[in-house]
C-alpha cells in the first residue's frame, strides 16, 4: 500500500513539473514573435503562469518583474509598481528581487517623483539588499526610516 502510495505521489509530482515546464516553453515561444503578439498578451500570459504555479518562486518572480518592465516601456507605471510590489511582497527571497526593487526605485525616481515615496524605498532596500542598492542617494540630513514613517 505505501509503495503505491509512493509511486502516485511521484506521478503526480511528475506531472505538475511537465505542466510547468510547458507553461515556462509557451512563454518562451510569444516571447520571441513579439511582432505577432501583443504586449497585453504577454504580461497575461506572465500573469496567468503566476496564478497557475504560484509556489514557484524562481520563475514567478521573474514573470511579474518582466510583465512589470512591459508596463513601465508602455507608460503603464501604476500596473508596473502593482505588479513590482505584488513580485517583492510575495517573492522576495528570489533571485528576482534585485533587479524588481531597482526597477520600482527608476519608477519613483524617475517617473512618479515623489520624494518621500522614493526615500522611503531607498531607506527599507538598503537594509535588505544593501549591494543593489549603495548607489542610490538619499538627501544628507534625512531622518531614520522609523522616524519618518512615524511622522506621516
Amino acid at each position: 500500500m505505501r509503495l503505491l502510495l509512493i509511486f502516485l505521489l511521484t506521478i503526480a509530482i511528475w506531472g505538475c513539473q511537465n505542466d510547468r515546464r510547458a507553461a515556462r516553453q509557451d512563454i518562451q515561444r510569444m516571447e520571441k514573435q513579439t511582432v505577432d503578439t501583443s504586449w497585453q498578451s504577454l504580461v497575461k500570459r506572465y500573469q496567468q503562469y503566476v496564478e497557475a504555479f504560484p509556489t514557484d518562486t524562481i520563475y514567478a518572480a521573474q514573470y511579474l518583474g518582466r510583465a512589470a518592465a512591459l508596463q513601465y516601456s508602455n507608460l503603464q507605471y501604476s500596473a508596473a509598481i502593482t505588479l513590482l510590489y505584488r513580485a517583492l511582497r510575495d517573492y522576495y527571497s528570489a533571485p528576482a528581487s534585485a533587479s524588481n526593487l531597482r526597477m520600482l526605485y527608476q519608477l519613483y525616481a524617475e517617473e512618479v517623483q515623489i520624494p518621500f515615496l522614493t526615500h522611503t524605498l531607498v531607506q527599507a532596500a538598503r537594509r535588505s539588499f544593501p549591494e543593489t542598492t549603495s548607489a542610490w542617494s538619499l538627501p544628507p540630513q534625512l531622518p531614520p526610516l522609523e522616524q519618518r514613517l512615524n511622522k506621516r
